[in-house]
């Protein structure tokens, strides 16, 4: 699905799409073997990765964000005293841009769009967050609350899945325990559990406390730049 949107959540992470230049970061988490596991994924050469994330972003049934840590991208420098000092090109100030962006992501987050037996609408959910120093800090469980009531409201979405690796426990206890998604089968073949959620009880539970900061990507990246050029001697 063509995503031009960026989900700011409590000034600590927001969910932005999942770019052409994000793809060899997102190549080097994929060289772990735990990662391949936990995600049920094969590894790709990186002109296959290249060729993924281009089919993605134009498969109309899928939605990516790459997360990314906004304290991070707020505080860190854009450009040096360098580039400051001189008159950048657009393409130079892309790259100092696509940079930062690669110093500041952490994982992604994926919905895939089908219909389930009955006909209704339904997305199956898939999360990575790909680096330690971010894990068990709550992010995952802040991020996906977030974008179920994203997806809610703008695709109408009612119905999400997950379908989990069985030795992947931490997985399982984010989504059955923490967000209360029920278990509807078990494969010992693929070595995984189904489990669903209808996003009206899970939202209605957080009382409506779920709010966010929509964004466009484009504006997001322009405005990190004007802060960052308006620092010129």
């Amino acid at each position: 699905m063509k995503n031009k949107t960026v989900i700011k959540i409590d000034n600590q992470i927001a969910l932005i799409p999942y770019c052409e230049h994000h793809v060899l970061t997102y190549h080097n988490w994929m060289s772990d073997p735990r990662m391949l596991q936990w995600t049920a994924s094969e590894a790709l050469t990186i002109d296959e990765e290249y060729e993924m994330q281009h089919t993605w972003n134009q498969d109309r049934d899928k939605l990516t964000f790459i997360l990314l840590d906004l304290n991070k991208w707020n505080h860190h420098q854009l450009l040096n005293d360098h580039q400051l000092n001189v008159t950048l090109s657009s393409d130079e100030k892309k790259r100092a841009l696509d940079t930062l962006e690669s110093k500041c992501i952490f994982g992604d987050v994926n919905l895939f769009l089908s219909t389930d037996d009955d006909g209704r609408s339904i997305a199956e959910v898939s999360i990575m967050v790909a680096l330690q120093n971010y894990r068990r800090h709550g992010y995952a469980t802040k991020i996906l609350k977030h974008l179920f009531a994203y997806v809610r409201k703008e695709l109408d979405l009612r119905l999400v899945r997950a379908k989990i690796n069985l030795e992947n426990e931490p997985s399982r206890r984010l989504f059955q325990e923490t967000l209360s998604f029920v278990e509807t089968s078990r494969s010992d073949v693929f070595n995984q559990v189904t489990l669903k959620c209808e996003l009206d009880e899970m939202l209605a539970a957080e009382g409506g406390n779920i709010s966010h900061v929509l964004d466009d990507y484009q504006q997001f990246r322009r405005t990190k730049l004007s802060a960052a050029l308006s620092k010129r001697h």
